[in-house]
């Protein structure tokens, strides 16, 4: 478990990266790490393969342990509101559930379905489902959606817990434009709730400029913060490389 300490920061912060490396065996991929997250905004974490972007992530979220330096709460916060959404997760594409129950999968004990949904919890389902105008398609199979739809409803369990702090890798990987737009939609409409802060890697951040209040690039073991103003910085580093 990473070492996230519950400290005082200032208003508004959710989350601050205190002299913070991340890596692995004691390795560090990035190091010196000093930012921080806002409640209500999006950042889009770039970089090329292997710069350490699921790492720093799943640092963030409490999966690994930071190499050094710490990963700060704001005040009240715990890492129960912190939600990973992975880039392959691992769902069975013909497990016979349908949305709702996918979407309950986030709340059950053990997250595994069919698992024992607590008191409240269909409540919370059908709330984030509306939330992200996914009531139409709440009995449907999960393997019969669109490759759009599914990232959508994969978002709507890690929302269905209501997080401060959503960290989401690789979001729009692999969809088509039309799929694509309906996910940044969906990002758009957490962001203008104002309830909360959302971190998304992605190798193809001009999607995400319209929704984005800055970009954190890796590169060489470093991370650079970039204020967004409208379009997009061309000399940012996004794509794969060997």
């Amino acid at each position: 478990m990473a070492n996230l300490l519950n400290q005082q920061i200032e208003l508004q912060q959710y989350l601050r990266l205190a002299n913070l490396a991340v890596g692995y065996h004691g390795r560090a991929l990035i190091s010196g790490l000093n930012e921080s997250v806002c409640k209500g905004e999006l950042i889009v974490l770039v970089g090329p393969n292997g710069a350490g972007k699921t790492t720093l992530l799943k640092t963030l979220a409490g999966i690994l342990t930071p190499v050094s330096g710490e990963v700060v709460l704001g005040e009240g916060l715990t890492l129960s509101e912190i939600s990973y959404m992975p880039q392959s997760p691992e769902i069975e594409t013909l497990v016979p559930a349908n949305v709702s129950e996918i979407v309950s999968m986030g709340i059950v004990h053990g997250r595994s379905f069919p698992g024992i949904i607590p008191a409240g919890g269909h409540q919370k389902t059908r709330a984030v489902l509306e939330r992200l105008s996914l009531e139409a398609l709440s009995k449907k199979p999960f393997y019969t959606l669109s490759g759009g739809q599914k990232r959508r409803v994969l978002l709507a369990r890690a929302l269905v817990s209501n997080p401060r702090i959503l960290i989401c890798d690789e979001i729009t990987t692999g969809l088509d434009p039309e799929a694509t737009a309906e996910v940044v939609a969906s990002l758009k409409k957490l962001i203008n709730s104002n309830e909360v802060a959302i971190i998304c890697s992605t190798h193809n951040p001009e999607h995400l400029i319209s929704v984005a209040s800055k970009v954190w690039e890796i590169s060489n073991g470093t991370l650079n913060t970039i204020a967004l103003k409208g379009s997009f910085p061309r000399d940012v580093k996004t794509q794969n490389t060997t």
